[in-house]
């Protein structure tokens, strides 16, 4: 998402021609925002602190993760391009929460 902090960072922010590089503009983004941002903390579940030691994580764990991320981004896409359709998804998608209005203005 671009809230916060993340939201002064210069990155990609689409849109993107292809499901892999939207997948590989948000690693992007968020090895930006550890990069620029990234500082030691717990881990936020607390029940994963205790197996961590209680000791705040270097985002440099995270990092790694993010550039191993990166290498496999292109297998985690289908090869079949008919399943790269666009899809739009809402959480609670019910005739009440769709507007349509007959006006190209946005605005009415």
């Amino acid at each position: 998402m671009w809230y916060g902090r993340r939201s002064q960072l210069d990155v990609d922010r689409g849109p993107y021609e292809s499901a892999e590089a939207a997948l590989v503009a948000a690693a992007r983004k968020e090895l930006a925002y550890l990069e620029q941002f990234g500082r030691p903390l717990l881990p936020f579940q607390r029940e994963r602190r205790g197996a961590y030691g209680y000791k705040e994580q270097s985002p440099s764990d995270h990092i790694k993760n993010l550039e191993c991320y990166l290498l496999i981004a292109s297998s985690l896409v289908p090869k079949n391009s008919a399943l790269h359709h666009f899809c739009i998804r809402h959480p609670d998608l019910q005739p009440n929460n769709v507007i349509v209005s007959t006006s190209s203005d946005s605005n009415s």
